[in-house]
């Protein structure tokens, strides 16, 4: 395990662990089609000012503008806006914890498409990940009352986390074949908020913009810290050590979003909870460890 994967992990683990406690103050202000349009359409722009800054090329043929548009619906629209609806309904932490299911999700799809070798390491992590995931929600489904809109939006997580697998398989893809990163980013972003914008018209929702603080200070956390820079470290994990082992981040990054919604959100952490989160600090270690 070398310091360069370490710091991308930590930066991946803080930025999207905190990403779903301040995605809340940007679902209530505006649809959440819409926002997730800002979000992409501002981060694509930076990630194409950074290809021009360094002169990397921009064009590019047909064939590799299909990878883009796919990873547009995959990773940059559609997977989000499941996460946005999931945190609309349920605590962010808990959607955080949903949604790194994509961890099992990313061993079982590169085994199919990328002939990735089973590590048991791997696997036991990931088992370990989702027991942990188990016993967090538990403690939700006491209350009878809420217990179908928990299921409901743990539903949303979990489809979001197969959406997402899909594209890291085929990012990992793409750029073991060559893709680069930034541009990836860039092109994969603009298509995505295109996508977003148009089901969001689609829907019958106008577009609007929130100009209150919340709204605008969350927006640019999330643009320039949860997006640029993690996704940048997210998808050079992907590059180093491979899509599986890259989304154990997706395990341990709850642990900061059940943080937030603890101190937030009125989150409270049960024994059953406590168990579950070492469940997956045990799996992180367990599953980085060669």
């Amino acid at each position: 395990m070398t310091i360069t994967i370490i710091f991308l992990y930590l930066i991946t683990i803080t930025a999207w662990g905190s990403a779903f406690f301040f995605t809340t103050y940007q679902i209530n202000a505006v649809s959440i089609e819409w926002s997730v349009f800002y979000r992409f359409f501002l981060t694509s722009l930076i990630f194409f000012l950074i290809s021009i800054f360094y002169r990397k090329k921009i064009s590019f043929l047909l064939k590799d503008h299909v990878v883009y548009f796919l990873l547009g619906v995959l990773l940059f629209s559609l997977h989000f806006i499941a996460v946005y609806y999931s945190i609309n309904i349920i605590k962010s932490g808990l959607t955080a914890v949903g949604f790194s299911s994509i961890l099992i999700m990313n061993v079982i799809l590169s085994k199919v498409f990328l002939k990735n070798k089973f590590e048991i390491p791997v696997i036991i992590g990931s088992l370990c990940g989702i027991l942990g995931i188990i016993f967090i929600f538990l403690p939700e489904l006491s209350n009878i009352k809420n217990s179908s809109l928990v299921i409901f939006g743990f539903i949303l997580s979990f489809f979001a986390a197969i959406i997402a697998s899909f594209g890291n398989t085929l990012s990992e893809w793409y750029q073991k074949n060559g893709g680069e990163i930034i541009q990836t980013s860039a092109w994969g972003m603009s298509y995505g908020c295109i996508i977003s914008a148009l089901i969001g018209i689609i829907r019958g929702h106008s577009i609007s913009f929130e100009f209150s603080a919340d709204f605008i200070y969350s927006l640019l956390y999330l643009v320039i810290f949860c997006t640029t820079i993690a996704f940048w470290a997210y998808l050079s994990l992907i590059k180093k050590i491979g899509s599986r082992k890259a989304a154990y981040a997706w395990v341990a990054a709850p642990l900061v979003a059940l943080f937030l919604s603890f101190l937030f959100e009125n989150y409270q952490w049960t024994v059953l909870s406590i168990i579950g989160s070492m469940f997956l600090i045990f799996g992180n270690i367990l599953i980085l460890k060669k």
